[in-house]
């Protein structure tokens, strides 16, 4: 498989319960693509409202055969939340796009 096969959705700003409908019309293209990753690089902060929004993607990923996104350049306080919330068990986590991207 080579790189264009892989879709790269970058994110950028805050999502918490006001901005929730953006990450969702951001993340709709990854329901139909089997690799994805997910540039969190520009992304301040995240709350359970977004993260939920995030598994319910998972799940329906999932159910498509699809194996989960890479999330990409998250900054310390994201990667705290992630492993607070064990979500950092259902995701893999890579320090930049490059990487994730040449993980699949």
């Amino acid at each position: 498989m080579g790189v264009d096969a892989v879709r790269v959705i970058a994110l950028s700003g805050e999502y918490d319960v006001y901005s929730v409908d953006k990450l969702e019309l951001e993340l709709v293209p990854s329901l139909d693509l089997p690799y994805v990753v997910v540039d969190f690089s520009k992304v301040a902060y995240i709350d359970s409202t977004a993260l939920s929004l995030m598994v319910k993607f998972r799940k329906r990923r999932a159910e498509k055969g699809f194996e989960p996104k890479r999330l990409a350049g998250l900054n310390a306080s994201l990667r705290h939340v992630f492993k607070l919330t064990q979500l950092d068990t259902i995701w893999p986590l890579y320090e930049d796009v490059e990487t994730a991207v040449g993980s699949f």
